[in-house]
C-alpha cells in the first residue's frame, strides 16, 4: 500500500470534528506504452507516479454518505440509492455501490478526499480515487479483497457509474504498480510482472495545458469503433486478430484504429526487454500511431512531444493517457528531467503558458496552476530587452518555478515575464537567501545580494516586485 499523507488526518478532523477510523492511499500513474489497448484485451506498461490520493473514512450514525473533497472545498451528501450529480462524487458512489453488490455491508460514512494527483491530464486521478476509496473501505469493513479484486471493483465503478468505458489498466496500476518498476500487464489474462526502467533512464511528465474529461471526449467513441471493427471481423476482441492483413478489409477509419491497436501491442512486448535507446524509439512510434492512426492527439500535445523528441538527452516521448489533451511522457537520461523541463517549457510556454512540469514532483511544492503567485516585497527586478539568440531558450521556467515561489506581494502569471523570452537570468536576492523553498536555484542562475537603493520608475514592460537581468553566461 502507498504511504499515507500525514496531513490527511488533520484535514478529516477539520471537516468532521474527529479523527478518521482508517486512512488509505493510491497513486496516479503514467502509461509508458500500451495506449487504448486495455479495453481491447491488449498489453500495457504503466508506472506509478509520486502523487497519490488519500482517503480518510469513518463509520457514522448516518444517514447516508457525507463526502468532502478537499481539492474542491466541497461537501456532498448522498445515499447508495441515489447517485450524486457531481462527477467526482460519482467515482466514490460507484465504488461504494460496487462494494455493496459484492456483499459488503456499507455503513453510513464520513469520507474525506485529498489529492495532488493532477486531474484531467491523463494520469488516472479517477483510478487513484477509486482504489484509495476501496482500500479504505476494505480496512474499515475487513472485506476479503486482494489488490486485483480492488482494481476490478474500481473499474466497474468507473464504467457503470461515471460514464467512462475504460479498460482495467488504470485501476491495476493504481493498485499494483510501483514508482521504480513499470507494471507489464496482459489485460485479458491479468498476467503481470514488474519491469525495471531501462538502465540510466528516468521519467519526465509534462502537462500540455490542454485539459479534458474522458466522459466528454472522444474516448468512448474510440472504444465503440474498436468494438465495431471486431464485430465486422467476427471476433470477440481485436486481441484475437492473428493476421494483421485482415484489417485491410475494414473501412476507414476502422482500419487505422485496428492498425494502432496491433502495433501498440507489439511495441509493449518489445519494450519489456528493450534498452533505453530502443524503448525511446518505441515511444516515438507510439505517438505517431496515436496521432495518425488513432487520432487522439492535439496540436499542442504534438508540439510539446516534438520539443521533447528534439532534445539530445531524451530517448523518446509520446502523449500519455486517453488523449485529446493532457500530458506527455518522456524517457530521459538519468539526472536530466528537471533541466529538460526548464529547457522545453521555455519554448512551449511562449504560446501556451499553462504547460507545466508534473513529474518529477516534490511533496509540498506550490501548484504552478495558480493564477497569482508571489515574491517578498523586498525583492526587485528588471528585465533587459536584448537577449543573444544563443540563450533565448535557456531556463525560461526559472521565472515561474523559482522567482514566483515565495509568499508576499502578488504577481499575475500573465505578466510581461510570461511573454518575453529572456531565459538565462541573474537573480538578485536578499543576503543569505540561497535557494527557493521548493527547489534549488539552477546552477546557471547567479545569486547576488540586493543593493539598497531608491526604487526607480517602472517601465510598462517591467513587472511590479520583480527584477531580473539577462545574462549571456
Amino acid at each position: 500500500m502507498s504511504a499515507i499523507d500525514p496531513a490527511s488526518a488533520p484535514g478529516f478532523e477539520a471537516v468532521f470534528g474527529a479523527a478518521p477510523d482508517v486512512l488509505a492511499a493510491a497513486p496516479g500513474r503514467v502509461n509508458l506504452l500500451g495506449e487504448h489497448t486495455d479495453y481491447n484485451d491488449g498489453h500495457v506498461l504503466p508506472i506509478a507516479i509520486p502523487q497519490q490520493t488519500t482517503v480518510g473514512m469513518r463509520a457514522s450514525a448516518g444517514p447516508g454518505i457525507t463526502l468532502h473533497a478537499q481539492n474542491f472545498g466541497q461537501t456532498v451528501e448522498f445515499t447508495l440509492d441515489d447517485a450524486p450529480p457531481d462527477q467526482f462524487a460519482r467515482y466514490v458512489f460507484g465504488c461504494l455501490r460496487e462494494a455493496a453488490r459484492a456483499g459488503v455491508n456499507v455503513p453510513p460514512l464520513q469520507i474525506h478526499v485529498a489529492s495532488p494527483v493532477p486531474m484531467g491530464v491523463g494520469l488516472s486521478s479517477s483510478a487513484a480515487l477509486e482504489v484509495a476509496t476501496l482500500r479504505a473501505l476494505r480496512e474499515l469493513t475487513a472485506a476479503p479483497w486482494d489488490d486485483v479484486r480492488i482494481a476490478q471493483l474500481a473499474q466497474r465503478a468507473e464504467v457503470e457509474h461515471a460514464g467512462v468505458r475504460c479498460g482495467i489498466m488504470d485501476q491495476m496500476a493504481a493498485s499494483l504498480a510501483g514508482s521504480t518498476h513499470a507494471l507489464w500487464l496482459d489485460t485479458r489474462t491479468l498476467e503481470r510482472r514488474l519491469v525495471p526502467l531501462p538502465g540510466g533512464s528516468e521519467i519526465l511528465v509534462l502537462h500540455s495545458g490542454i485539459e479534458r474529461t474522458l466522459a466528454a471526449s472522444g474516448y468512448n467513441t474510440r472504444r465503440a469503433e474498436c468494438e465495431r471493427a471486431a464485430e465486422l471481423l467476427g471476433l470477440a476482441s481485436l486481441r484475437d486478430i492473428s493476421d494483421p492483413a485482415v484489417a485491410r478489409q475494414l473501412p476507414e477509419p476502422l482500419r487505422r484504429r485496428v492498425r494502432h491497436v496491433l502495433t501498440e501491442n507489439a511495441r509493449v512486448l518489445q519494450a519489456v526487454e528493450a534498452d533505453a535507446e530502443r524503448f525511446g524509439e518505441l515511444m516515438n512510434a507510439s505517438h505517431t500511431s496515436m496521432r495518425d492512426d488513432y487520432e487522439v492527439s492535439h496540436p499542442q500535445l504534438d508540439r510539446l512531444v516534438a520539443l521533447l523528441q528534439g532534445q539530445p538527452d531524451v530517448y523518446g516521448a509520446r502523449l500519455t493517457g486517453g488523449g485529446f489533451g493532457g500530458a506527455c511522457v518522456a524517457l530521459c537520461k538519468a539526472g536530466t528531467p528537471r533541466a529538460l523541463a526548464d529547457l522545453v517549457l521555455a519554448v512551449y510556454q511562449r504560446d501556451n503558458p499553462r504547460g507545466r512540469l508534473l513529474v518529477p514532483w516534490q511533496a509540498g511544492a506550490r501548484s504552478p496552476r495558480k493564477e497569482t503567485t508571489a515574491m517578498p516585497a523586498n525583492w526587485t527586478c528588471s528585465l533587459a530587452r536584448t537577449v543573444p539568440s544563443s540563450v533565448m531558450t535557456r531556463h525560461h521556467s526559472v521565472r515561474l518555478d523559482t522567482l514566483m515561489a515565495w509568499p508576499g506581494a502578488q504577481t499575475r502569471r500573465t505578466s510581461a515575464l510570461d511573454r518575453i523570452a529572456a531565459p538565462s537570468l541573474i537573480l538578485k536576492c536578499p543576503p543569505g537567501v540561497a535557494q527557493c523553498p521548493t527547489r534549488p536555484i539552477p546552477s546557471c542562475v547567479k545569486s547576488v545580494p540586493i543593493q539598497n537603493k531608491a526604487p526607480r520608475a517602472r517601465r510598462p514592460w517591467c513587472v511590479p516586485s520583480m527584477s531580473v537581468s539577462v545574462s549571456s553566461n
